[in-house]
């Protein structure tokens, strides 16, 4: 028993062993079959790949041997750009080198060995010429600096071995690496060798396991490939012996080795094939079409071309380059392949893709012609393109917000009040680069709010402020004011982290403002104050109610000089009179224009008689002055209303009214003086009293309410001759009071009634002359006074011509007088009118000469027959001997030109006296004649038919 004991457990325990060492045996076995089977695999996959590496390089190589061509300036230049392409494009290539016929070196691709093998012989490379292999080639073996190459020859053209040879050297390394580096592991041992030259080797080979022997072909030469895959570590079988028990463990783990080996081996062949494709673009060439002339078949395509397609749309790859490129929408594609074809020309860009066939949106895109075919590179670039783009997108978006704004800039200020962003935009509007204003910005400022502690006191409350304004120097040394608009930002607790803001220039905002303002308030033409600005100034100083004196200027003869000499005259004119009355005004003094030519000016905190005495000095100015203007000059005259401001509770309206009435008695008291008026209630009527004279002008006419005076007008040479006077107007109001020609007659042209007035005193006096032809038989001349405006009328002269057609009262009865500036001002007119007048019997006289147009040339062009000499001259011509010349050289040159002389304003004997010693033909005035009423006149030559007797 205590055998079977022994026996049993020995039997067992040689049982278990000889299971054990079956099995290991077993497993030994299997193990070399699978790692036999390995070596087979990748030696097949070796040797495959080896000959379309090499066979990619030979055919490269006869392919710039086909390409050849038969006639080139320079063939080694040629030979040198082709090559060089091949070598970068063919990886192992090392160099190419063109031989002449006897095998000597003529040119080496590779620069840095040009110098040293230019000129020797290929032997010296190890070449020596034997067999050619298939393909016409001759190849040889030789090491250079202990790294073997493989040199392969051929002639350039087999039928003329004078055009030479072309040598290609591979370096061996380098394919090898490419091609077998990736199998480098610890369980795989291999070696390559050439004949008895080992190129490459990695790890030892067992001689106890079976090893692959392979032979391969390179370029025409043989090498022997042997690779063995081992087993690293323990004996596997061993490890079942003495395992034992944990055999079950063991095959798991050996199965579990063998799977991690099976899945190394995949990796491997992924890695393989991935270096095989080489390049992480979409690489596709594309050769010659056999059928298709002109077009292109796909012979290569890597796996990325494929990447490119969207699923569905693989077997497009199929097609020929034209068709693909019209199935993917892609028509202007063709030419652009075409003409690099053509051209030689590659081409490399960035392309927009829309075909639904195709992933990317966006492709680098690089055609470049190889040999006979097209090599077209692809690279997805839609996710780079599209976030640059966006990039782009956003970056001038940000700019646009940023230095888009004209006239802002943008900032932010830290906590220290530092500022630490400004945009660009700062410098366009100070000249300052934003790192200059970042850092200097404070000494830039000349003004700023005088609340602005009280702005930073807020910003620490974390309250945004009102818009303020701070001046600036800008860089140009001009000055800028910049308007800032600002908000704290503030964390969660309310603290303030900083200040962010926007800064705009409101320079040429506010310079506009001031410009308006002074428009809105100052006169363009003169540069004082307007009527609305003088409106206010003196509401302010009534509501004050400050002691003033208030001055109501209105130009005499202004629109002479604007009607003679045109606009531009009168504005000129009145720039002179603004600067006559702007003179020795204090700070103080208000001036301003109101109207056309009147002028109102404040003399505030004076008295009356300072302001007269202020007024004496501004007459002399003003009479001292003499308008010139295209050879014309003229004298200018005012009436100056006046009125004491002194705290009365009055209007601005009521003031101007008192004002303006007083500047009218100036004017009807005769021109070139003051009027002081009172701020009483019968002087504010004025404008009222001036409406109700209008009124009883134009009743007067419909009415026949005006009454006829006459005037004679008496010879000074000689007695005798028939009556000569000369009418004149007189107007009643309905208290019977006479009113002055001097202040209803202005008032008539204001209104535009004169001419109305004009036809009335013609009919009126054609109608009594007719009635009384006993006075008409006795009549000489009588003198009607026409204005400017009838001159010009051409139905009043119609209406005289019409009259005179079928009045029995001759034509040569009647004497019309114009005045010098009536005459002047309508030239045209009036030339017209006097000349048809006078083609009947008309006479014509000039009034006032003198008075206005101080140019005797419109005497000597005026057609008139007499010259009435201004009384002005002819009032004081015995004590003012001025006046007494004027008056000689107006009767000299009036009696040269033909014409006969009128003086008016005759005032004593002394002058009648001196007007006769100067030839002056007739005279007119008070002491010849007080001017009586007409009607009386008429009746009293009907009553007592006789002649009219002779006037002294």
């Amino acid at each position: 028993m205590s055998g079977r004991i022994y026996s049993v457990p020995l039997l067992l325990l040689l049982l278990l062993s000889a299971f054990s060492m079956a099995l290991a045996s077993y497993t030994r076995l299997i193990e070399q079959r699978a790692n036999h089977g390995k070596a087979t695999v990748i030696a097949s996959q070796i040797s495959n790949n080896l000959e379309v590496f090499s066979a990619d390089r030979l055919r490269a190589v006869d392919d710039l041997l086909q390409s050849w061509p038969l006639h080139h300036a320079n063939p080694v230049d040629w030979f040198n750009v082709r090559a060089t392409t091949l070598s970068k494009m063919l990886p192992g290539l090392h160099d190419v080198l063109l031989l002449d016929a006897r095998q000597q070196i003529r040119w080496s691709i590779v620069a840095s060995e040009r110098g040293k093998l230019t000129g020797t012989a290929l032997s010296s490379l190890g070449f020596h010429q034997t067999e050619p292999a298939a393909g016409g080639f001759y190849t040889a073996f030789y090491q250079q600096q202990g790294q073997p190459f493989t040199l392969v020859v051929k002639a350039i053209d087999p039928q003329q071995p004078a055009k030479g040879f072309v040598a290609a050297s591979f370096d061996i390394q380098q394919i090898l690496t490419v091609l077998v580096g990736a199998l480098a592991s610890d369980d795989l041992s291999f070696y390559l060798q050439d004949g008895s030259h080992a190129l490459f080797r990695h790890g030892e080979i067992a001689p106890d396991a079976p090893a692959v022997s392979q032979h391969l072909s390179f370029a025409g030469r043989d090498w022997q490939f042997v690779i063995q895959a081992q087993q690293p570590g323990l004996n596997s079988a061993l490890l079942v012996l003495l395992a034992g028990l944990l055999s079950a463990l063991l095959v798991s783990a050996m199965l579990f080795r063998k799977l991690y080996r099976e899945q190394q081996l995949q990796l491997q062949q992924q890695m393989f094939l991935a270096a095989a494709d080489a390049s992480p673009d979409a690489i596709a060439l594309y050769v010659p079409h056999p059928k298709r002339h002109g077009d292109f078949v796909l012979q290569h395509a890597n796996l990325q071309v494929a990447a490119l397609f969207k699923p569905g749309y693989q077997q497009l790859q199929q097609l020929s380059l034209q068709q693909l490129c019209h199935a993917l929408c892609a028509a202007s594609f063709w030419p652009l392949c075409l003409r690099v074809y053509q051209q030689h020309k590659s081409f490399d860009g960035i392309v927009a893709v829309d075909s639904a066939a195709l992933t990317p949106a966006w492709l680098q895109l690089q055609i470049v012609k190889a040999g006979a075919g097209l090599v077209i590179s692809l690279r997805d670039v839609s996710d780079s393109k599209m976030y640059e783009q966006q990039l782009k997108a956003n970056e001038e978006k940000y700019r646009r917000l940023v230095e888009g704004i004209d006239g802002h800039f943008i900032y932010r200020l830290n906590q220290a009040g530092a500022v630490d962003f400004i945009s660009h935009s700062v410098q366009q509007i100070l000249g300052y680069s934003p790192a200059e204003f970042a850092a200097n910005h404070l000494t830039y400022v000349l003004r700023e709010p005088a609340q602005m502690a009280h702005i930073r006191a807020q910003y620490q409350q974390g309250i945004a402020p009102q818009p303020y304004q701070i001046e600036y120097k800008a860089k140009d040394g001009s000055t800028r004011q910049i308007e800032f608009r600002e908000r704290p930002v503030l964390d969660e607790q309310g603290k303030v982290l900083a200040i962010e803001g926007i800064g705009r220039d409101v320079t040429s905002e506010l310079l506009l403002q001031q410009k308006i303002r002074y428009q809105a308030d100052h006169d363009q033409l003169t540069g004082l104050l307007n009527r609305y600005a003088f409106d206010q100034q003196l509401q302010q100083l009534l509501a004050a109610g400050q002691q003033a004196i208030l001055c109501y200027i209105d130009m005499d003869q202004f629109k002479l000089v604007n009607d003679s000499c045109g606009h531009l005259a009168g504005d000129e004119l009145l720039r002179h009179v603004a600067s006559i009355l702007a003179t020795d005004l204090t700070d103080k003094d208000v001036l301003a224009r109101i109207g056309g030519d009147e002028f109102c000016l404040i003399y505030p905190g004076i008295t009356l008689s300072q302001a007269t005495a202020k007024l004496q000095l501004l007459f002399g100015r003003i009479s001292a002055f003499r308008f010139r203007w295209e050879q014309k000059i003229f004298t200018v005259a005012a009436s100056i209303g006046v009125l004491e401001l002194s705290g009365q509770q009055l209007n601005t309206v009521e003031v101007l009214k008192a004002a303006d009435s007083a500047c009218y008695f100036a004017k009807a008291a005769g021109r070139n003086r003051y009027h002081i008026v009172n701020a009483g209630a019968a002087e504010l009527n004025h404008r009222q009293n001036e409406l109700d004279l209008v009124s009883l002008i134009q009743q007067a006419i419909d009415q026949h309410q005006f009454e006829l005076y006459y005037q004679r007008i008496v010879p000074l040479q000689a007695q005798g001759g028939g009556a000569h006077y000369e009418m004149l107007l007189r107007l009643t109001d309905p208290q019977g009071k006479t009113v002055s020609p001097a202040v209803f007659i202005p008032l008539a042209e204001r209104f535009g009634l004169m001419q109305h007035i004009d036809r009335w005193v013609f009919n009126q006096v054609l109608d009594c002359l007719e009635a009384h032809p006993a006075h008409l038989q006795q009549l000489d001349k009588v003198a009607i006074n026409l204005s400017g405006l009838s001159l010009g009328d051409e139905q009043f002269l119609s209406h005289i011509l019409q009259r005179f057609a079928t009045s029995p009262v001759p034509a040569a009865k009647i004497c019309f007088e114009i005045t010098e500036t009536a005459a002047v001002t309508n030239m045209a007119s009036a030339s017209r009118f006097i000349q048809a007048l006078q083609q009947i019997g008309v006479r014509f006289a000039l009034d006032d000469f003198g008075a206005g147009m101080s140019s005797f040339s419109y005497l000597k062009n005026m057609a008139v027959d007499f010259v009435k000499i201004d009384g002005s001259f002819v009032r004081n011509m015995a004590r003012d001997a001025t006046d007494y010349a004027m008056v000689k050289a107006i009767a000299e040159i009036a009696v040269s030109l033909g014409k006969t002389t009128i003086a008016e304003f005759v005032a004593d004997a002394e002058v009648s006296v001196l007007l006769a010693g100067l030839g002056v033909a007739y005279g007119q005035g008070y002491a010849l004649h007080q001017p009586e009423p007409w009607l009386p006149l008429l009746e009293a030559a009907s009553a007592a038919p006789a002649r009219l007797p002779a006037l002294a």
